[in-house]
C-alpha cells in the first residue's frame, strides 16, 4: 500500500512540478552537486586526488530536510538545476526512519529539472538501514520509471569487498592504516563511485 501512495504522490509531484521546469545551466559551477551526510562530507575532505568535483555540495546534509531548501532555491528560484545530483543519505536515520524522512528523501530527488541525473547512493547496512535502502531504492525505481536519469549506486558492495574502508563505528571512513599512518583509499573510492554513477 505504502509503494502505491508513493507512487501516485510520484505522479502528483510530477504534474505540480511541469510548471516550474528549469532548464540545466551551463555554468560548471552547478554541473555537479553532491548532497549527504557525514561519510560524504569526509570523503570530500579527505579524497582531493579523485579528481570528483564536489565543489557544489548543497547545504548542511545530515539529513535531507537540511539540504532540500538549499537545493530548491537554486532550482526553482535562481534557476540553476543541477545537471548531476548525488544524494548520499541514509545513516542518519537508521532509528528515526519514517514518513517524513521519507518524504524528503522523494522532494529531493524530485527537485531537479527533468534531464539531471540524480545518483543516489546507498547507505552501508547496519541495524534497521534496510528500511531506507529499500525505500531509497524504490524512489530511484519511480523517477527513473517516468523516464528521468537515475542510477542507484551501493556503497555496501565496496565496503564489503573492502571492509578497511570502514572505521571501527561500521559508519564512518577509515582515515588511517594500523599503523596511524595516512590512507585515504576510503575517501577516493567513495568519491569515485558517486562520481561515476552517471557515466
Amino acid at each position: 500500500m505504502k509503494r502505491v501512495l508513493m507512487l501516485v504522490a510520484v505522479g502528483l509531484l510530477i504534474v505540480v512540478s511541469a510548471c516550474h521546469k528549469t532548464p540545466p545551466t551551463s555554468d560548471p559551477v552547478w554541473s555537479f552537486q553532491a548532497t549527504g551526510d557525514s561519510v560524504l562530507f569526509q570523503a570530500e575532505f579527505y579524497g582531493g586526488g579523485s579528481g570528483a568535483n564536489t565543489q557544489g555540495l548543497v547545504g548542511l546534509g545530515w539529513e535531507a530536510k537540511h539540504a532540500q531548501p538549499r537545493l530548491d532555491e537554486n532550482v526553482h528560484i535562481d534557476g540553476h538545476s543541477p545537471a548531476v545530483l548525488v544524494m548520499a543519505f541514509g545513516q542518519n536515520y537508521a532509528d528515526v526512519y519514517g514518513q517524513a524522512e521519507s518524504d524528503e528523501l522523494f522532494r529531493m530527488m524530485f527537485t531537479p529539472h527533468d534531464s539531471a541525473c540524480v545518483v543516489v547512493v546507498l547507505p552501508s547496512m547496519r541495524q534497521n538501514m534496510d528500511r531506507v535502502r529499500a525505500d531509497l531504492q524504490t524512489l530511484a525505481w519511480a523517477r527513473s520509471g517516468q523516464g528521468k536519469p537515475t542510477r542507484v549506486v551501493d556503497w555496501q558492495t565496496r565496503v564489503s569487498a573492502h571492509p578497511e574502508y570502514l572505521d571501527a563505528d561500521g559508519v564512518h571512513l577509515s582515515s588511517t592504516d594500523a599503523n596511524g599512518n595516512g590512507r585515504w583509499d576510503s575517501s577516493e573510492a567513495f568519491l569515485q563511485m558517486m562520481s561515476g554513477g552517471c557515466s
